[in-house]
C-alpha cells in the first residue's frame, strides 16, 4: 500500500500487467484498460508526453517518445515500421514480460493511449487506420468499435497501430520548441542521475538502430548522452558486452 502514497514509486511491468487483468476481472469489465486509456491519455507518460506534445511534427513526436520511453518504463521499446506497399506506417510497442504474464489489458491500454494521442494531434480521416493485437481473445467487434474509429484485428503477427505515412509529416500547431528542449534536458539528466537498467536501454536502442543498418557503440552512447567508454564500463558492471547485446538482438 505504501507504493500508492509515493508518486515516484515504480512497479515491475509484469506486476502492472497482472494488476490490470485483476482489475478487469474483479470489476467484470473486460474493456477496463480501454476505459483507463481514455481517462489517462498521453499525460500518463509525464515528461515524455511534454516532449511529444511540443514536437514540431507527428513523426518527431513519435521519435521523441521512442528515444525517451526507457526513462518512463524500463524495458519498453517503441518502434516505427513502414509498410510501403500499403502507404502505411505503424507504431509497435513491445515489453520484456516474464513468460506466462497476462498481456491483453496492458497492450490494449497502451494502444488506446497511442490512438488517442494521434487523434488529438490530427484531424485526418481514420477509416484507413488499423489496430492489430497479437492476442486472440478480446472484446466483440461492436465493443471495439465504441473505442476505435477503425478496424481492430486480433491474432496478428504484431501488436501495432497503423496509419497513413503522410501523417508523420503533419505539424503539431501547439508545439513549443523551448519546452521540448527543457523536458529533454531534464529527462536526460534524470537518466544519468538515476540510471535505469542499462542493459535493457541499450537493447531497446540497438533494436531500433538496426532497422537503419548500423548499431555502433558510438551511436548508442550518443543517444544515451554518454561517452562510449562510460557506456562500456556501465555494461561491464552488469557483466554485459555491447557486441553480445547486438548479436542477441540480431538473433531475435
Amino acid at each position: 500500500p505504501k507504493v500508492l502514497t509515493d508518486p515516484e514509486s515504480t512497479l515491475p511491468i509484469s506486476a502492472m500487467a497482472a494488476l490490470l487483468e485483476l482489475a478487469a476481472n474483479r470489476l467484470q469489465r473486460q474493456d477496463f484498460s480501454l476505459l483507463l486509456g481514455q481517462e489517462e491519455g498521453i499525460a500518463v507518460l509525464g515528461l515524455v508526453a511534454m516532449i511529444a506534445l511540443n514536437s514540431s511534427t507527428v513523426g518527431e513526436a513519435l521519435e521523441g517518445i521512442a528515444r525517451h520511453l526507457p526513462y518512463h518504463s524500463s524495458g519498453a521499446n517503441l518502434s516505427l515500421v513502414e509498410h510501403p506497399g500499403d502507404g502505411l506506417s505503424g507504431i509497435r510497442y513491445s515489453l520484456n514480460l516474464d513468460p506466462g504474464t497476462p498481456r491483453r489489458q496492458l497492450m490494449e491500454l497502451t494502444y488506446m493511449v497511442a490512438y488517442r494521442f494521434l487523434c488529438m494531434v490530427s484531424s485526418a480521416e481514420r477509416a484507413t487506420w488499423r489496430v492489430h493485437f497479437q492476442h486472440e481473445r478480446g472484446l466483440t467487434v461492436e465493443e471495439y468499435a465504441r473505442y476505435f474509429d477503425c478496424p481492430v484485428r486480433m491474432a496478428q503477427a504484431h501488436d501495432e497501430l497503423l496509419f497513413p505515412t503522410g501523417l508523420l509529416a503533419q505539424r503539431i500547431d501547439s508545439n513549443d520548441a523551448s519546452l521540448r528542449q527543457m523536458a529533454e534536458r531534464f529527462v536526460g539528466n534524470e537518466m544519468r542521475r538515476v540510471p535505469l537498467d542499462i542493459g535493457r536501454q541499450v537493447e531497446a536502442l540497438v533494436d531500433r538502430q538496426l532497422s537503419t543498418g548500423v548499431a555502433s557503440i558510438k551511436i548508442i552512447a550518443g543517444q544515451l548522452g554518454q561517452h562510449p567508454r562510460t557506456l562500456e564500463r556501465r555494461l561491464r558492471a552488469q557483466d554485459l558486452v555491447f557486441k553480445d547485446i547486438v548479436d542477441g538482438v540480431r538473433r531475435t
